[in-house]
């Protein structure tokens, strides 16, 4: 991260982890990132609920992030709401994808959380592989090239040295289809 900032700190506050002069960062439970300082917002422009609900109770904004503060420089895990609770492990999802996509096997890949009773959440990708990201390629083509590579590899590269991400990150990981989801704008 080079600088972190969102709309409500009015911009960049931190920059290469270090606060501005003048802004402070504190961690919560968690992990969840808060801040304080001159450039912050007042409060929504009325919706004194949601102004409630974005600072605590001493003027601290909860910025909704997770991160951690070594020696007071500030790393950004992501969002609080993105991270994947398998267990009583928290998996990042673009962590996986990190290491997915060092697969030859991988041309893109997107990671979630979907639900499940024993764990709570397991990590679930959704693998292109690079015969569908090639235009020279037939759709027919690439879908048979999924279909014959075991998300087991996938799986294996996320513990192994390489990826070195932990078996909560892997143990229930599935490749879910040839295209992954998107939104209408790609």
């Amino acid at each position: 991260m080079s600088t972190y900032g969102l709309t409500e700190s009015c911009g960049g506050v931190v920059y290469d982890g270090v606060p501005f002069d003048g802004v402070e960062v504190r961690l919560a439970f968690e992990g969840a990132i808060e801040l304080r300082g001159p450039t912050l917002m007042d409060g929504y422009r009325d919706e004194p609920q949601a102004t409630a609900a974005a600072f605590s109770t001493d003027g601290w904004l909860r910025t909704g992030d997770v991160g951690s503060l070594d020696d007071e420089v500030l790393t950004v895990r992501g969002r609080a709401d993105d991270a994947i609770r398998s267990g009583a492990e928290t998996v990042w999802p673009d962590e996986v994808e990190s290491v997915l996509r060092t697969h030859p096997e991988v041309a893109d890949v997107a990671v979630a959380g979907r639900p499940d009773l024993e764990w709570g959440q397991r990590v679930e990708a959704w693998v292109v592989p690079p015969t569908l990201a090639s235009p020279r390629r037939s759709r027919r083509s690439a879908t048979t090239a999924v279909s014959s590579s075991p998300a087991s590899r996938l799986r294996e590269r996320c513990t192994s040295s390489t990826g070195s991400l932990g078996r909560s990150a892997a143990s229930s990981a599935e490749a879910r289809c040839p295209e992954g989801p998107r939104s209408r704008n790609g």
